[in-house]
């Protein structure tokens, strides 16, 4: 759609994070998860990320954050932290889009796609919560409490 310009290809956030966390894009993520995780610490540096740093990137790293405790509220505002760099560029396509092809609808939906928004980021808590946190790292992340507390141990813990 980027390349296109065509803007009924321009997808609903919400509804994108929904399909991500609830199709075959799981796995992919789970192998990135894990890769992570199982890595041996002198080769811990990793540089992962998207088009706009807070949807593939976003879901990794709010993954991340609930293997190694972190509480929910904080990783929503890490999330939610994309917005101070994001707010000026969404509103900057909003208004093109509002001017040259005078459709608000689709304005909104490219404004949408360059913010980070709560809505989007709890869809992947509501993935984990059907099956529950635990369950979520053992069966569908696929980490062992051996590799969770080891990653804990290099990434909290480390002295």
């Amino acid at each position: 759609h980027e390349a296109k310009q065509d803007l009924a290809a321009v997808p609903d956030m919400r509804k994108l994070y929904e399909y991500v966390m609830n199709s075959h894009c799981v796995d992919n993520i789970a192998k990135i998860i894990r890769r992570i995780v199982k890595a041996d610490e002198e080769d811990f540096a990793f540089l992962y990320h998207c088009t706009e740093g807070k949807d593939r990137t976003g879901i990794i790293t709010a993954l991340l954050l609930t293997v190694l405790g972190a509480e929910r509220e904080i990783i929503i505002e890490d999330y939610l932290y994309t917005n101070t760099v994001n707010r000026k560029k969404a509103k900057k396509y909003y208004w093109l889009v509002r001017i040259f092809k005078r459709n608000k609808p689709a304005a909104e939906r490219v404004k949408n796609v360059f913010l980070a928004k709560e809505d989007y980021i709890n869809e992947v808590f509501k993935a984990i919560d059907k099956v529950g946190e635990e369950s979520y790292i053992r069966n569908v992340l696929k980490l062992t409490q051996s590799e969770v507390d080891a990653f804990k141990q290099i990434v909290i813990e480390y002295k």
